[in-house]
């Protein structure tokens, strides 16, 4: 006769076969509706490991090669800029040659240096006109489009009556400038903040980009002010990234600078870089209101004792405002000199555990002062004569600078095409790793399915024998 024991093991069995049938056919069913064989990490930890790095790999190559597109839309704008440049300084050449021929008379010379002069403009135009996403290429220099300090407010500093205030900088604070003092005084109403930048793209002194001053302008992240504010014609380095881990926050205190004498303490001090700053802070802290956009407490101050980089003034708000400067001594604006632009680096490869590689795409200014014949004429023979030389080497330059970009070019072309090819063959080793094989799911779960009805039966006449057995003992009771 089975024992109590018996039964209950049989029956625990039973159960224990029908569970891992159950788990069997849910990984089927998994397989199946995903088309995975490695969903969890349980499926195929080793699998999981390797596809989860060939997945970031495949992700990198596709981000790498949208940027090597963009590096060859980078090639072929300057490519495209410096044919045409090309053409007119072959033009050029045919009028200096003419020029120089001594059968002329001056005043054909005069008629030939006036299309000369056209075709150095025409070169110069392309060169500042030839851009892509914002940047450059055919120029040496950017021209810087916002004034040295000393040029606004004049050799010995002064008054503004009335300025705009928004996101494009005021004006550019020399290095070696000393005892420098700055007051803004805003429209009852409207809010207006000074903001103090490195051309790095520190942000040493203002409101912190929460502040309504830099929303109602649509700046509200990092990106916004690369974007935005950080532009190479407004002083800052090509390179510039936003960082307001150092930043005087106006938000943090006040100390209203109104009928303060010279050189008395204001609200916040700081030490940056060998300057010493002290600000008056944020006047829309001293409302009832605060960070709301508009103030009663319009004036601001700001001193540097002396500054050691050159730095970048902004007024940001939405309105009109004045302002007073002066400087105990303010040097030649030489060191504000326009941004030298390039090199442009691509992205061609960003995998795991290979760092990151690019390739270098030189600037080729070919402004007519980088190509050396600023200023040449063809008005006499002997000008003739030296415009020749000049447009001989400029014409040279610009032949190295295109074989250069074609070289560049050709070699995204092959980086891309390899991409593409290693894409292909990595999508297809991932595949055979995480991909589910569909016949092989299917016969699984068929084959859990019926070893689940079969579990269930098993189970049913466990349950049989111990009623059996049940009924074996009732009868001995009776």
């Amino acid at each position: 006769m089975l024992s109590i024991q018996t039964l209950q093991a049989g029956a625990w069995n039973a159960i224990r076969q029908m569970n891992a049938t159950d788990g069997l056919m849910s990984r089927s069913v998994q397989r199946l509706s995903s088309g995975l064989r490695v969903n969890s990490a349980r499926d195929d930890a080793a699998g999981l490991a390797i596809s989860s790095r060939m997945g970031s790999n495949l992700s990198a190559s596709s981000v790498v090669s949208r940027g090597l597109n963009d590096g060859i839309g980078l090639v072929q704008t300057a490519d495209g800029g410096l044919q045409r440049i090309q053409d007119a300084l072959q033009r050029a050449r045919e009028l200096a040659v003419q020029a120089r021929n001594g059968a002329l008379g001056s005043g054909d010379r005069a008629a030939l240096d006036a299309e000369y002069q056209q075709m150095m403009q025409q070169a110069d135009g392309i060169a500042q006109a030839t851009s892509i996403f914002g940047l450059h290429p055919l120029l040496g220099q950017l021209p810087l489009q916002v004034p040295g300090l000393q040029d606004l407010f004049g050799p010995g500093g002064g008054t503004l009556a009335s300025m705009p205030s928004g996101i494009r900088p005021i004006a550019l604070i020399p290095a070696g400038t000393t005892g420098l003092q700055i007051d803004i005084d805003g429209y009852p109403g409207a809010e207006d903040d000074i903001q103090i930048f490195t051309q790095s793209g520190r942000h040493l002194v203002g409101t912190p980009l929460d502040d309504a001053v830099w929303s109602g302008n649509g700046v509200n992240t990092p990106g916004d002010v690369k974007t935005q504010v950080m532009q190479p014609a407004w002083g800052f380095a090509a390179s510039a990234q936003y960082d307001g881990s150092q930043l005087l926050s106006g938000t943090t205190a006040f100390g209203d600078p109104t009928g303060l004498p010279a050189n008395s303490p204001l609200a916040l001090n700081a030490s940056v870089a060998g300057m010493h700053i002290a600000y008056s802070g944020d006047g829309d802290r001293f409302d009832v209101d605060p960070n709301n956009g508009s103030t009663n407490q319009s004036r601001e101050r700001l001193r540097i004792d002396n500054v050691t980089e050159p730095l970048v003034l902004m007024v940001v708000g939405a309105g009109v405002f004045g302002a007073t400067a002066s400087w105990t001594g303010m040097p030649a604006a030489a060191n504000l000199s326009p941004q030298t632009l390039g090199p442009y680096d691509i992205t061609v490869d960003a995998g795991i555990g290979q760092g990151l590689q690019t390739v270098s795409v030189p600037a080729s200014p070919a402004d007519v002062a980088s190509l050396g014949v600023s200023g040449s004429a063809v008005a006499t023979p002997e000008l003739a004569a030296r415009a020749i030389d000049a447009l001989d080497a400029a014409l040279q330059q610009v032949g190295d600078q295109r074989a250069t970009l074609g070289a560049i070019g050709n070699r995204f072309g092959q980086i891309l095409e390899q991409a593409a090819v290693s894409r292909e063959a990595l999508s297809a080793a991932r595949g055979r790793i995480v991909d589910a094989d569909f016949a092989q799911a299917t016969a699984d779960l068929v084959s859990a399915q019926v070893l689940r009805s079969a579990g269930s039966a098993m189970v049913a006449q466990a349950d049989g024998h111990a009623k059996k057995a049940l009924a074996a003992l009732m009868g001995d009771a009776f």
